[in-house]
């Protein structure tokens, strides 16, 4: 497993790119009709906007590339997903 990481912040913006590569022996249960992906490559993604110290809005994506795979034996992984949000930080 190779997992990688890159944050860009410029004034109040924040760019963040997150990369996980496994590569693992694949398997197989035709009882169940269910596989574990022998390798994959994902990458997920986060823009950040600080207002100021209390407030930042936040739209990420998961599974940017829509990678089809499946971590646990009978479970398909979710493709690309999006969410977004506020954080609110109090000091």
């Amino acid at each position: 497993m190779v997992q990688g990481n890159i944050i860009y912040t410029f004034k109040g913006l924040t760019v963040s790119l997150n990369t996980i590569y496994k590569n693992r022996k694949g398997q197989k249960a035709s009882a169940i009709n269910a596989e574990i992906t022998k390798d994959y490559f994902l990458v997920n993604g986060k823009i950040q906007y600080q207002i100021n110290k209390t407030l930042n809005f936040f739209v990420s994506t998961d599974n940017i590339g829509n990678e089809h795979y499946s971590d646990l034996l009978g479970s398909q992984m979710p493709g690309r997903w999006t969410s977004g949000g506020i954080k609110l930080s109090f000091q």
